[in-house]
């Protein structure tokens, strides 16, 4: 599918939407922009279609997967990356973040003195409106 419908080159974003019946659960990946490359047909953005407004996927289609998986794409990690040790997500202002976070986990702290992990209060409320 990469191949026959890429367009442009390591600037160009190149989304596709697909069903992932071969992976449950699955809402998206992207690749880093450094595998560019080595691996020019691989490189954008898939996610399951049902992520998309309207697509259905409660709590999952507001668009936020795209968003989530276009900052790969530029080359943002996770707030979980390496866990509690150094360098963590990459980005000096974001606390260190031992594993993922589900739902709305308010002053969850999992890494002791680096501050609370990342929570975004606007979010959860929009979940709740649900």
């Amino acid at each position: 599918m990469k191949r026959s419908l890429r367009k442009g080159g390591a600037n160009t974003l190149n989304v596709y939407s697909v069903g992932f019946t071969s992976h449950p659960g699955l809402l998206g990946y992207a690749t880093f922009p450094w595998s560019y490359l080595s691996d020019r047909t691989n490189d954008g953005v898939v996610l399951y279609f049902k992520t998309l407004p309207g697509g259905g996927l409660t709590a999952y289609s507001l668009g936020r997967t795209l968003t989530h998986e276009a900052g790969h794409w530029l080359g943002l990690f996770h707030t979980f990356e390496n866990g509690c040790s150094a360098p963590g997500d990459g980005v000096a202002d974001t606390p260190a973040e031992a594993t993922p976070a589900y739902g709305c986990p308010v002053r969850r702290d999992t890494c002791p003195g680096a501050g609370q992990d990342p929570f975004r209060k606007r979010s959860c409320q929009s979940l709740l409106l649900l």
